[in-house]
């Protein structure tokens, strides 16, 4: 789908206030653990995958053109970071999507990866005005997942043996109850991420239409003046919850047949 010049300016616009939360958070992450800023926005912001970079690796393999635009914005004054920001997104900044490999309406999935099937969760139904998670839109959803896992147990039966999951979607009833409950009774928060650049951190700081989330954008921000390197889960209002369960249980619950 072609999106027009303004129509894109109009997103970046919008998410002014989320782009500035996440290089502040960046920034002070930075000054605490004693990194490079541009270190801090590799692995602690959204940045990296949603400016279509994708995961960003500990072994430096990051692509010439993110180290120019990292080193740009170390360069800049931090008033100035944000637009230089959302400049560099008008040309780059993807829906989201993401690179996920299969989709089902507003789900996707990757794998079979090792036995495991990575669900996703993309936010793109909007029709009558509600959100993709409201109750009107629950039957949707369901049938959604049902086709998904119809199509994973037809093509990948003998590889698929586990689904898992990741996001701050999970402190939601209106996300849990689209879910078998041994899926969802397997669920901890996660406190020991590698990096935090994945939407299941920072998807929660705007809805479904990319508003900024006012009031968990003042609790994040007023946790990050006492700021605990060794436990930055803690800061995020809505902390991201993993999940793992035999696939066999999603099958049943969907009463999905080869």
């Amino acid at each position: 789908m072609i999106v027009s010049r303004e129509v894109r300016a109009d997103r970046i616009e919008r998410l002014h206030d989320w782009f500035a939360l996440q290089l502040r958070f960046a920034d002070t992450v930075a000054e605490k653990s004693n990194i490079p800023f541009g270190t801090a926005v590799t692995f602690y912001t959204n940045l990296h995958p949603r400016l279509g970079f994708g995961r960003p690796t500990h072994e430096g393999g990051e692509s010439l053109e993110w180290k120019q635009f990292v080193r740009q914005l170390e360069q800049l004054p931090p008033g100035e970071r944000t637009s230089f920001t959302k400049i560099y997104a008008g040309e780059r900044l993807l829906d989201w999507s993401g690179d996920v490999q299969h989709r089902f309406g507003c789900f996707g999935f990757d794998g079979p990866n090792e036995g495991d099937i990575r669900l996703h969760f993309i936010p793109v139904d909007r029709e009558g005005g509600v959100g993709p998670l409201g109750r009107a839109r629950s039957e949707t959803r369901i049938a959604e997942l049902k086709d998904m896992f119809a199509f994973i147990r037809n093509a990948y039966e003998a590889d698929a043996k586990s689904v898992v999951g990741g996001s701050w979607l999970y402190n939601l009833d209106a996300y849990r109850r689209l879910f078998p409950p041994a899926y969802i009774a397997c669920l901890k928060v996660h406190k020991s991420p590698s990096q935090l650049t994945g939407g299941s951190w920072w998807g929660q700081f705007i809805d479904h239409e990319e508003h900024i989330v006012l009031e968990r954008v003042a609790e994040f921000t007023a946790r990050l003046k006492q700021l605990d390197t060794t436990a930055l889960w803690k800061l995020f209002p809505l902390p991201p919850m993993r999940t793992r369960v035999a696939i066999d249980a999603f099958y049943e619950h969907y009463g999905v047949a080869l």
